[in-house]
């Protein structure tokens, strides 16, 4: 962009703590400049690896009132448009060089408890038997076979606690969660009343007891349109395949959206789909296409 004079400002963002691994937030940073935090006091949040954000803010000889100052909101932005690797698979298996996200996903968690009965397990006959992990293991298949037949989401069983958890005892209770993540939160919502039905079904089938704990939801976030529309054309004027698509992962642009600034993001193939691993990698050449639409895409918008 050597000699170019956009209409409006550019401005690249440097974010913080979108992954959460610091504080237990995800994006962190954007939200702190959203206001989400300038009530609070950064005594009150906790850096998981000991300490607070007081302490951190100390260490990094920043003011305490971090918190307020830097809760500038969105006003000012026009637009934002954020370039990420996939993280998943789809552009990599496709060979496409880049992707256009239509819309960040959001999530539904259930915590459940599934109470059977403790006792020896070699005396306690198979027919007598209330066996929590067993009941477990049938809702965790059952999550795994709606997933498996309905491509507008995914599911995930990844807690397990198992008590009393020895070897020669058979299980009482079994503790855990369920992760649905869909691109529209309407079904998110098909999809939680399919897994209560699974609960009173696998319940009346096993003889456990099912209860809720708690939940959690966060809403999918469409992107915008017209941005999306935007960044399509700018991959064809620079020679680029691209391919729509939503983000299966949480992203800083979902709080931009959600705050009603006009949003877009595009991806880069990530190799073999492979993320939070060491083993994470992109074509320096794809990296190159996205970095190219992502100009475009910008010129275009500064100009509007």
């Amino acid at each position: 962009m050597k000699g170019y004079r956009p209409r409006r400002s550019l401005q690249v963002i440097a974010t913080i703590e979108e992954e959460g691994t610091a504080f237990g937030m995800a994006c962190f940073g954007v939200r702190v400049r959203s206001g989400e935090f300038k009530t609070q006091q950064p005594q009150d949040i906790t850096y998981l690896a000991g300490g607070t954000l007081a302490d951190c803010l100390q260490l990094a000889e920043l003011p305490q009132q971090a918190l307020q100052l830097a809760a500038t909101g969105f006003a000012d932005v026009a637009a934002f448009v954020e370039l990420h690797i996939e993280q998943g698979a789809e552009l990599d298996q496709q060979g496409v060089a880049c992707g256009i996200v239509e819309a960040i996903v959001g999530y539904d968690r259930l915590f459940v408890t599934l109470q059977g009965e403790a006792n020896h397990a070699g005396t306690t006959s198979m027919a007598r038997r209330r066996d929590a992990l067993a009941a477990a293991a049938s809702l965790v298949l059952g999550v795994k076979d709606m997933a498996e037949h309905d491509k507008r989401f995914v599911a995930t069983v990844g807690q397990l606690t198992v008590v009393p958890n020895v070897v020669n005892i058979v299980p009482g209770q079994v503790r855990l969660s369920i992760e649905t993540r869909s691109y529209n939160d309407a079904i998110l919502a098909e999809v939680r009343a399919q897994v209560l039905e699974l609960l009173r079904r696998v319940e009346a089938e096993s003889g456990v007891t099912i209860t809720q704990s708690h939940d959690f939801h966060v809403a999918a976030v469409p992107l915008t349109p017209g941005i999306a529309a935007i960044a399509e054309q700018a991959a064809a004027q620079c020679g680029v395949d691209c391919l729509r698509l939503p983000s299966w992962a949480g992203h800083d642009a979902q709080i931009f959206a959600a705050a009603g600034v006009p949003t877009g993001m595009i991806f880069v193939p990530s190799i073999g789909g492979i993320s939070h691993a060491r083993e994470e990698s992109s074509d320096y050449q794809a990296i190159g296409h996205a970095v190219r639409v992502l100009e475009q895409t910008l010129r275009t918008l500064a100009e509007a």
